[in-house]
């Protein structure tokens, strides 16, 4: 990341010139300098260090939580209790450390990096990455970095940690065969199948994994992740499918519940019309009714551990186990019909 020497050296002006542009202190400045070293400042990508400046220079103690997704501002990304969980769990493990967290939902790389160079953290827990923007996030920070579900591993010399999603999802498709069910969808967001990258491709791939072994062909939707046109894909999924799909394996418990939700409005029952399964073993898929049956993920041990493998990284320690997958559990609820 740049510095105010850098942009000096860019723009052959001196270091002070620079500073003063960037606070304000253009008064003796004359004009094309002022647009010069401005332009020099957009071509570098400098941003001002807020951290160095308000945190002193002994480091900030500052690790950054990131949810990194394209649509992550647009949408009410905390109507997902996957999130509030990590969140409040990272933080207790953060604090628990002697470090304070900054939490931010970023909608690009750039605006990530800016957010690190600004606040000069130490460290940073990645969630939501594509496997094609994991080059781009390791070569440009130059401090720790856990992520979170990176698949697939390309690199190994990164720190990740999450579940085993294929495994999950491939068992959990083999207990709706065995309940009777031949006809079986897995829905995630997107707006092409493009977007199934890192879990979702993962949680597709143990579904097609599971059905090959029983010789069945697996159905595959898109949804939408707004709210308004989710209800209105239920809606039409339902009327189109009565007759031929039976199960619904939803890509979270956050889809299942609202899914549910919606052909209940409709007249449809659930596990009547339709089986419904979800994923991450939240409270809100404890709490529908009928309960959501899905696989569990230790939200809790996920973090401690992301944080834990974070702030050995920051203090030099040695690190034996760079990926690390938690347990995953089945649970099951009361929204699978078993078909004789």
């Amino acid at each position: 990341m740049p510095t105010i020497k850098d942009v000096a050296n860019y723009t052959g002006v001196s270091p002070t010139t620079v500073s003063n542009v960037i606070h304000g202190r253009t008064s003796k400045v004359s004009e094309e300098t002022k647009e010069k070293v401005e332009k020099a400042l957009k071509e570098l990508k400098y941003h001002s260090n807020m951290g160095g400046r308000l945190l002193a220079k002994n480091g900030s103690r500052i690790i950054g939580v990131i949810f990194q997704d394209d649509s992550a501002i647009s949408m009410h990304t905390y109507d997902n209790p996957y999130l509030g969980e990590f969140v409040q769990a990272a933080e207790t493990a953060i604090r628990e450390s002697g470090y304070f967290m900054m939490f931010q939902r970023v909608s690009s790389i750039d605006e990530g990096l800016k957010l690190v160079q600004m606040w000069d953290l130490e460290g940073v827990v990645l969630s939501g990455t594509s496997p094609k923007d994991l080059q781009e996030w390791t070569e440009s920070l130059n401090i720790p970095i856990v992520f979170l579900d990176m698949y697939p591993l390309h690199n190994e010399a990164i720190l990740n940690i999450g579940v085993d999603d294929l495994k999950a999802s491939y068992e959990m498709t083999h207990y709706l065969v065995d309940n009777g069910h031949t006809e079986i969808a897995f829905i995630a967001f997107g707006e092409s199948f493009d977007d199934w990258v890192g879990v979702d491709a993962r949680r597709a791939e143990g579904v097609k994994k599971a059905l090959d072994e029983h010789h069945l062909q697996p159905h595959y939707f898109i949804a939408p992740k707004n709210e308004e046109d989710f209800a209105v894909f239920i809606k039409d999924f339902a009327e189109n499918y009565i007759h031929q799909i039976t199960a619904l394996f939803f890509a979270s418990d956050l889809m299942a519940v609202r899914a549910q939700s919606v052909l209940y409005n409709h007249g449809w029952q659930v596990p009547e019309d339709f089986s419904i399964v979800g994923f991450d073993g939240t409270l809100l898929a404890k709490l529908a009714t009928p309960q959501i049956t899905t696989i569990y993920q230790n939200i809790l041990q996920k973090a401690e551990k992301g944080i834990e493998l974070l702030i050995a990284d920051i203090t030099g320690q040695t690190i034996r186990q760079r990926n690390i997958q938690i347990d995953s559990i089945f649970l099951e609820g009361q929204s699978v019909k078993k078909i004789k």
